[in-house]
């Protein structure tokens, strides 16, 4: 049987970060809240292995999150907003 195989990138967590200029418990964090999710990334040899597509999410992600340098509501120690927790949401109903 015939069988394609499609030479796409594959990235470590580590060329992520380098790539997208996050430093890597960010990226981990991020995967962390997309496994909650339900988002899963592929693996290659037990490591996590990511495509551009991939790449292309976390890009975005980051740019929703992080302000560019230009914006002068942002102190340069503080671009990144962190992933909150939904708490609009409650359990417990109010009488």
């Amino acid at each position: 049987m015939l069988r394609v195989i499609t030479a796409e990138a594959a990235y470590t967590t580590e060329e992520l970060a380098d790539i997208l200029g996050l430093p890597l418990s960010t990226i981990r964090k991020y995967n962390f809240h997309f496994a909650k999710i339900g988002v899963q990334f592929t693996k290659n040899q037990g490591r996590l292995a990511y495509t551009n597509d991939d790449v292309t999410i976390f890009h975005e992600l980051k740019r929703s999150l992080c302000p560019s340098r230009n914006d002068p509501r942002k102190s340069r120690y503080n671009r990144c907003k962190k992933i909150q927790p939904n708490t609009r949401h409650s359990t417990k109903y109010a009488n």
